[in-house]
């Protein structure tokens, strides 16, 4: 803390030869880079029996002073009350001249006249701090592997690709995005993409890209662009670099302690998708990366390795999107009280071969299309339905004119005859609602069920 003092002075003879006090400061607070100013006048007994102190304080920076960076007025009492202004700014610049213009004055008692008794006006610059000392050059480290770890587990985590068919001939890693069981809930898609620097510096900008590869598969109905990439099913084709800084060049992130930059990557879920992350310190070199097959090149036209000593760019294995396929077994069972009981709200005539509506209740709506194709038997008439609403049945016409009277009683049959043991339509009269223990659909047989990876592709 720097401050400049100033000393007291003696009042002047119009104060009846008592003693006025007077004090004016200025300083700097590098530590919380403020500047202050104090300033106050004060009396002894004596001159307190006839004056009131009084201070005027302003606080300038020397090169802007037509406004005061802050003022105040004060009004003391006798001997008892010191007039005191405090002063304070945040505008704190190195190399500047702060000063504080410290007013005094006394306030006669009785006739409230008051005079100047001194003016002070302290100043202090603020010294310009040395430029820091350069660091010492450190090495310039380079990224020697790229590694991909899925973030939500899965019951199969990210493990080597089979060796399964000429489509998937074992080359990289493979991923399962999708749910482990059905309504799972946790997103599988996420990777956790971690680049080594060769030496354990924190605070180095790795910089990664996201690549679409291209499928591996010699077939041109699985692969018809041949090495070109950019051939992935799903959207965005390359997937998406997350939890980084996005740049021209890709995205960054910086490293920690340890010298490893972290970043997350979205795959997407269409089957047979190809990625791969490239990464490295440069950003000019990241951005020259290019693809040739299953292959990343740098700008010099030279394959990009997994495994990197002194390359400027290293790059992860092929990353491929597999999926599995859930199938629920299931027996339909035997239906129970497969009709429903009711009455008829209006009158409907209903032709032979003629399409109708009747309009019915049955205590609550129908399930609409529930009764297509069932049967309606109504005043001991049997008719094909076409279909249904909740309060409504279109049925078929058949044989002699038919006449159904508001509040006839009906039964209604929901009747898809899986058996086909119910006679040929239309109107036959023996669609009883599959009550026949007979009509169930059992489960099939575990034995139709074979996995067998080598019926699966990349594509």
């Amino acid at each position: 803390m720097m401050s400049l003092i100033w000393g007291l002075g003696i009042m002047v003879p119009e104060a009846k030869a008592q003693t006025v006090y007077a004090y004016t400061d200025v300083q700097y607070v590098p530590s919380n880079r403020y500047v202050d100013g104090y300033t106050t006048t004060w009396l002894d007994y004596l001159a307190g029996l006839y004056y009131d102190p009084a201070v005027r304080g302003e606080l300038y920076r020397t090169d802007m002073n037509e406004e005061p960076l802050d003022e105040g007025y004060d009004v003391g009492f006798a001997d008892i009350i010191d007039a005191e202004v405090y002063l304070f700014s945040t505008n704190y610049v190195e190399g500047k001249t702060y000063c504080t213009s410290g007013t005094h004055f006394i306030i006669d008692a009785f006739t409230g006249n008051r005079t100047i008794v001194f003016r002070f006006y302290p100043c202090i610059t603020i010294p310009i701090p040395p430029p820091p000392t350069p660091p010492l050059p450190t090495p310039t480290p380079n990224v020697t592997s790229v590694t991909f770890e899925q973030i939500q587990t899965s019951t199969e985590p990210i493990s080597p690709n089979p060796v399964v068919s000429p489509h998937n001939p074992g080359i990289g890693r493979r991923i399962f995005p999708d749910d482990d069981v059905p309504q799972d809930g946790v997103d599988r898609r996420l990777v956790r993409v971690t680049a080594a620097l060769s030496q354990p510096i924190p605070n180095v900008l790795v910089y990664f890209r996201n690549f679409d590869l291209d499928d591996p598969a010699t077939d041109p109905i699985i692969d018809p662009l041949g090495n070109a990439g950019d051939d992935n099913n799903g959207m965005p084709r390359a997937g998406t670099l997350r939890e980084c800084s996005t740049t021209s060049n890709g995205c960054s992130a910086s490293t920690d302690s340890s010298g490893v930059a972290t970043v997350v990557f979205t795959v997407i879920r269409q089957p047979g998708d190809n990625f791969a992350i490239a990464a490295g310190v440069i950003p000019a070199e990241v951005g020259a990366v290019n693809m040739n097959g299953i292959d990343l090149i740098n700008g010099s036209g030279q394959v990009i390795p997994t495994s990197c000593s002194t390359e400027l760019v290293c790059r992860s294995e092929m990353l491929t999107v597999w999926r599995r396929l859930h199938i629920e077994v299931d027996s339909m069972g035997e239906p129970q009280q497969n009709f429903v009981l009711g009455t008829t709200t209006q009158i409907v005539r209903i032709r032979a071969g003629q399409q109708a509506t009747i309009p019915v209740t049955s205590g609550q709506p129908l399930e609409e299309n529930r009764f297509e194709n069932g049967r309606i038997v109504v005043n001991n008439r049997s008719f094909r339905v076409i279909n249904n609403t909740a309060n409504t049945v279109d049925v078929q016409g058949g044989g002699a004119l038919t006449t159904i009277f508001s509040g006839s009683m009906y039964q209604l049959f929901d009747d898809d005859d899986f058996n086909d043991d119910d006679g040929p339509p239309p109107g036959d009269g023996t669609l009883d609602g599959d009550t026949e223990t007979d009509e169930n659909i059992p489960e099939p047989p575990d034995s139709l069920l074979q996995p067998n990876d080598s019926l699966c592709s990349q594509s």
